[in-house]
């Protein structure tokens, strides 16, 4: 039954695209006849060149295209990106529904759905997380709203030469002339099937595909539009409620944590003048490990004593800069031998971690006592468990005298940890229990040795390691920036604060007492 319809169906397209076909085969014909054919067949090569150069130009060029995707802020902590992840949920959601502009109730419930899953994301305990936001912050991310929405208002055909009522009246004009459009076309579509009946068939077989082809593509306009929508909502969303808004303001981009001026100023007078805060590394690591060493052999200059004391009694800092790197504080802590001895610096350490943007982990290949670093990497990731804004700073392991493993007497670098070298065997052996023993990955661990006559894997294995962990290292001094600047300007703003409304007190009373 269904190959009768098909070949009745066949049949009756074939007898109504027959004149059709035989129109285009005869204008060959007559192409041909008078000459034109080869003119014909030149000018569409050419539209046909061109329309592909042009096509080829369009996909080279990204801004030719309009862009419907909101991509995350690469400095994002894993709390913004959890947060961004329901925004795309929330956002496919809306992409799938017909949302009308008209029905404000719908687009205040999904507004409301958006920015109470972003504010539980940073206020999980809130009673009402949406609150949990100063006035200035809201005012600013509105601001920025606005410069976005402006930008794209610019780029409007006629967005400058035409007012709001005149915008106005062009809608109301446009929809009468539309309503009057389509009443005149079902009188056409009536008359011409009463005159014509094989046309009005043929042209009603097309407009129902073309109808079709421009509802699927207002359909999914209105997608892309309406998910495009809800991303940039919930990237405003994720700005206000991480208090990453306030990152936008230049003076908190040129500003300097009260802990790094004093570091930098007891390092050098002459680095007293930081224009940016920089990224602080916090080097760990047992006494004997190849701490002090370490810093030597990264940064070219001997900063610390090597050997001479067991320990320094306090966090030392140093200021590096370099032509074309970030500049950084570097802080050398005091080592530590047992469980006991990390006990008693715990405290410190975690706070000094807690300030830190990378953590560079001195560990001594020759030696198995590793329950000290167990205890303090354990303490710094227990001290940031709960923290919506931050997140522990990455850590690399330099694995030190790895030139002292078996066998102790061979030493002919480089080594290739894959191969079946007796000494590459002894540091892959070592390099596994560690990332097992300090929960660490094993990419994050570089194998070296750094006595001077015997300097290996330095430059070529610990440094790239370092550079990798820059990345999250700068998203991590960027969280930490942002959360001093709120701890240390808020009682300031309050104290300003009272003090405006004082004078403004005394200034209305003065107002009202004042003899007339």
């Amino acid at each position: 039954m269904n190959r009768r319809w098909i070949a009745l169906g066949a049949v009756l397209a074939g007898v109504l695209l027959a004149p059709y076909l035989a129109l285009l085969g005869l204008g060959f014909v007559w192409l041909n006849e008078h000459g034109w054919l080869m003119t014909w067949l030149i000018v569409a090569a050419i539209s046909s060149l061109a329309a592909t150069l042009l096509h080829w130009s369009l996909r080279g060029n990204r801004l030719s295209r309009p862009r419907w995707r909101v991509e995350p802020d690469p400095e994002w902590t894993d709390t913004d990106r959890q947060a961004w992840s329901q925004v795309q949920h929330i956002a496919h959601q809306a992409g799938g529904r017909a949302l009308t502009l008209g029905r404000l109730d719908e687009l205040q419930a999904l507004g409301d759905e958006l920015f109470t899953a972003v504010a539980r994301a940073y206020f999980p305990r809130a009673r009402e997380p949406l609150l949990q936001v100063t006035v200035p912050d809201t005012l600013a991310i509105v601001e920025l709203a606005a410069h976005d929405l402006r930008a794209i208002a610019e780029n409007l055909p006629g967005s400058r030469a035409l007012s709001l009522g005149q915008v106005r009246r062009l809608q109301s004009t446009g929809s009468a002339a539309w309503a009057a459009y389509e009443l005149g076309y079902r009188v056409y579509r009536v008359a011409r099937s009463i005159y014509n009946p094989l046309g009005a068939l043929v042209n009603e077989a097309g407009g129902v595909g073309t109808r079709r082809s421009m509802d699927w593509l207002r359909k999914d306009f209105q997608r892309r539009a309406q998910t495009y929508s809800v991303e940039l909502a919930g990237k405003y969303a994720i700005e206000l409620y991480s208090g990453r808004i306030q990152l936008r303001s230049a003076h908190v981009q040129q500003y300097v944590t009260q802990r790094s001026r004093r570091d930098s100023a007891a390092s050098a007078a002459k680095q007293r003048g930081l224009l940016a805060e920089p990224l602080r590394v916090l080097v760990l690591g047992q006494v004997k490990a190849g701490k002090s060493s370490l810093i030597n052999a990264l940064f070219g200059q001997l900063r610390a004593a090597v050997d001479v004391v067991p320990c320094t009694r306090s966090v030392e800092p140093f200021v590096l800069q370099r032509e074309g790197q970030t500049e950084a504080i570097v802080l050398d802590t005091a080592g530590y031998e047992d469980a006991s001895a990390a006990g008693a610096l715990l405290g410190d350490l975690v706070v000094e971690s807690q300030q830190a943007d990378l953590i560079l982990l001195a560990v001594s290949a020759s030696q198995a006592a590793r329950a000290p670093d167990q205890l303090i990497l354990r303490a710094i990731r227990q001290s940031f468990e709960g923290a919506t804004t931050r997140q522990p700073p990455p850590c690399i392991v330099a694995l030190t005298h790895i030139d002292r493993l078996r066998p102790p007497q061979a030493w002919a670098p480089p080594y290739d940890l894959t191969s079946d070298d007796p000494k590459a065997r002894s540091i892959r052996e070592v390099m596994a229990v560690v990332a097992e023993e300090l929960a660490l990955p094993l990419e994050s661990i570089a194998p070296v040795c750094l006595f001077p006559d015997r300097l290996y894997n330095v430059t070529d294995g610990l440094m790239p390691l370092l550079v990798q962990a820059f990345s999250e290292a700068e998203r991590s001094r960027v969280a930490r920036v942002l959360t001093a600047h709120q701890t240390e300007t808020q009682w300031s703003n309050l104290w300003r604060q009272a003090i405006q409304s004082g004078r403004l007190s005394l200034t209305t009373l003065g107002d009202l007492y004042r003899p007339k």
